[in-house]
């Protein structure tokens, strides 16, 4: 009887500390900034081999994807309506 007291006491107190009021600010991919990203990575590279045995320009490619990706993250607050998924 006594815990069922202190429960019912607690739980109100633990509830309103724990949970704030305040919204999330969720860290998205900026696309705008994903592309700009990608395109100055493609931009800064020497060119391109005329002809390839292996798919090594295909990894440069990628490197370039995998870096925009990783920089391109933001809090969603600060990144437009138009550059959001």
């Amino acid at each position: 009887m006594k815990t069922l007291k202190n429960l019912k006491i607690l739980i109100p107190l633990i509830l309103t500390t724990c949970c704030s009021c305040e919204p999330i600010d969720r860290i998205v991919r900026d696309e705008c900034l994903n592309r700009e990203i990608f395109k100055e990575c493609l931009n800064s590279l020497p060119a391109g081999p005329t002809t390839t045995h292996y798919n090594d320009w295909d990894e440069v490619v990628k490197a370039c994807e995998r870096v925009s990706h990783r920089q391109s993250h933001r809090k969603r607050s600060v990144v437009k309506i138009e550059c959001s998924l």
